[in-house]
């Protein structure tokens, strides 16, 4: 009864001992994010046409997000297909970069990967079962048996042993021996001894403790939230460049349409004067004016290539079945850029990019593993005291069931208590790591501070960057009416005088470039502007909270609810969202700032860049720059 009790006195000790090693890892945050980044681990490797070959440049069918629709564009002349056009709004660029980037989808893997390794962190705690089977035989010649000692042993043991987060390691095991000899001078030749032993070691000092063994477990949660900042990050960049290239490709679009005006009104002067060249123009003012057609048709072909530049590395970005790298259609931005003056809180915005931004996010998780790596050498500069301890009960007999019988009885226990002492005169490895540890993490504040000081520097220039594209966007304006004003006024003096000479032709093809100039500025500023709002929210960390990215994310998903549904049907119709409900800074989104303002009452570059006959140039016809 006694053995009885002892047995289950162990079996208990087991199962307290494995309570200790059971070791449970946190999950992921239920976040909008955490989804997407599962979701994006799953569509990636993304299906393509072929796996070799120009196919293998192409998207395959169906993609992720809805079609757009192709118009085939024919020549204004013969009537004859000349292309087509894909228009695109700003909302549905940066949604299909979010459900198709590869760049996002490369960073999606990261998670996944550390996620597996807290898991392997963790497993060192796990439970072990093991369990042996042996059978062997000796044959030994000794001076008592000149004719040899012959014994076969076959040996079974079955147990479990488990790593505690205390550094403890236990075992408990169940050992079953049958021997059978050929010595007369044993008593029993066929024997069997059942064994049932628990045994614990414990450091007592280094490799003990939870805060030792539980670090390779800490720092592995550490870096599964470091790349989750640094997924964060690459969604943030990517939809960022998807803005900026988006706001770009309409700049370059309507810088490929101001060249071929000023171009077309050089054309218009040379054949005017080729007509007039039997009356009054001479060679001088032709040449002239055939010098500067050509330099500007070759504005005009550089204009078109960064256009095209432009268009594929938006399409790269997007990496979208219908607009990808091979996609012959030309993409028509639509979306009207915003020209609207706000008041940031410079103070705040360096708040928020203290909180949120991920940059600094990572460096603050560098610092906690490296004290992490502190906490462990320290550890590791301890002495080695190491507790060890262990208990069985035995039984013998000549048939397994008397054997058990025996081992109930507990006439049989043995145990054993130890404890063994190590330490290295002068430690000077270990102390030496400890060192180490500290720098580097006195490295990883210094870091963190550097980092700091970069991301405030960010947010200032980008702040400045707002105010100051702002101000050149009117400056551009009235230089732009300033330009337009002289021309008319040199067209009214060419119909009186009738006669262009060298210097008045120079001077109204200077007017021309002018006015061409001031017109690509007003382009570049008001891309500028509406590109530095989000540069602002990639330097502050909120670039996902902006509405446009929120509304954005569930439909790449595929997760659109009822209420995003709405939400996402008021961004595409220009319906105003409720203000109250939109973030502080949403400088981007139609849905919570006012109208624009309405542009200068000047006339437009097309109307007044005419020929000399004063015939306007038709307008071109995509979407002015203005809203």
């Amino acid at each position: 009864m006694r053995t009885t009790q002892t047995i289950i006195y162990l079996l208990l000790s087991s199962i307290i001992l494995s309570t200790f090693g059971c070791l449970y890892l946190p999950t992921d945050p239920a976040t909008v994010l955490s989804r997407y980044q599962l979701v994006m681990n799953q569509r990636n490797p993304s299906e393509r046409v072929s796996d070799e070959g120009i196919g293998s440049l192409v998207p395959d069918e169906p993609g992720y997000a809805p079609p757009l629709v192709i118009q085939e564009v024919a020549d204004p002349q013969t009537g004859e297909p000349a292309g087509c056009i894909i228009e695109l709004t700003i909302f549905e660029a940066i949604m299909r970069g979010l459900a198709n980037n590869l760049e996002i989808g490369i960073t999606s893997f990261e998670p996944a990967v550390t996620r597996e390794q807290m898991t392997e962190a963790a497993a060192e705690f796990d439970l072990t079962f093991f369990g042996t089977a042996g059978l062997t035989r000796e044959d030994i010649q000794t001076a008592t048996f000149p004719g040899g000692l012959t014994t076969k042993t076959a040996s079974f043991e079955l147990g479990f042993t488990q790593k505690t987060v205390t550094g403890a390691v236990w075992s408990a095991n169940w050992q079953l021996s049958r021997v059978t000899d050929n010595n007369f001078l044993v008593a029993l030749n066929k024997r069997y001894e059942p064994i049932l032993q628990l045994e614990v070691a414990q450091p007592l000092l280094r490799d003990g403790w939870p805060q030792f063994n539980l670090a390779r477990v800490r720092v592995s949660q550490i870096s599964h939230r470091i790349s989750r900042a640094q997924f964060r990050q690459t969604v943030e960049d990517v939809v960022t460049r998807v803005v900026g290239a988006y706001w770009q490709l309409g700049q370059a679009k309507r810088e490929v349409e101001i060249r071929k005006l000023v171009a077309g009104a050089a054309q218009t002067t040379l054949n005017r004067l080729r007509l007039r060249r039997d009356i009054d123009a001479r060679v001088a003012e032709i040449s002239q004016a055939e010098s500067a057609l050509a330099a500007r048709q070759a504005r005009v072909i550089r204009a078109k290539k960064v256009r095209q530049d432009i268009q594929d590395e938006l399409a790269r970005l997007l990496n979208d079945p219908q607009i990808n790298l091979l996609t012959y259609c030309e993409i028509i931005p639509t979306t009207d850029p915003v020209e609207v003056e706000f008041v940031i809180d410079q103070v705040d915005q360096l708040m928020t990019a203290l909180q949120y931004n991920p940059i600094l996010e990572q460096a603050r998780d560098a610092i906690a593993i490296a004290e992490i790596t502190v906490d462990v050498t320290e550890n590791q500069t301890l002495p080695r005291l190491d507790l060890t301890a262990s208990g069985s009960f035995q039984g013998m007999a000549a048939s397994q069931h008397s054997a058990y019988k025996n081992l109930e009885t507990g006439d049989y226990e043995n145990y054993s208590v130890a404890i063994r002492f190590e330490y290295p005169l002068g430690n000077r490895e270990r102390m030496a790591r400890l060192r180490q540890s500290k720098l580097l993490k006195l490295q990883s504040i210094t870091e963190l501070q550097n980092t700091a000081d970069l991301v405030a520097q960010r947010v200032r220039e980008r702040i400045r960057e707002i105010g100051t594209t702002y101000e050149e966007l009117h400056v551009q304006r009235y230089a732009s009416e300033a330009a337009m004003r002289q021309l008319k006024a040199l067209e009214a003096q060419e119909r009186l005088t009738g006669r262009l000479t060298p210097e008045f032709l120079n001077v109204k093809l200077s007017a021309q470039d002018s006015i061409a100039e001031a017109e690509s500025g007003v382009a570049r500023a008001l891309a500028n502007y509406n590109i530095a709002w989000y540069q602002l929210a990639q330097a502050t960390g909120t670039v996902l909270e902006l509405n446009k990215v929120k509304l954005a994310l569930p439909e790449a998903m595929g997760e659109t609810t009822d209420r995003a549904l709405e939400q996402l049907i008021e961004a595409r119709t220009g319906e105003q969202i409720n203000p109250e409900t939109a973030p502080a800074i949403e400088p981007l989104n139609e849905d919570v700032i006012p109208e624009p303002r309405s542009p200068a009452t000047a006339p437009s570059i097309e109307s007044l860049i005419e020929d000399s006959g004063n015939q306007q140039k038709t307008p071109a016809t995509a979407p002015a720059i203005e809203p």
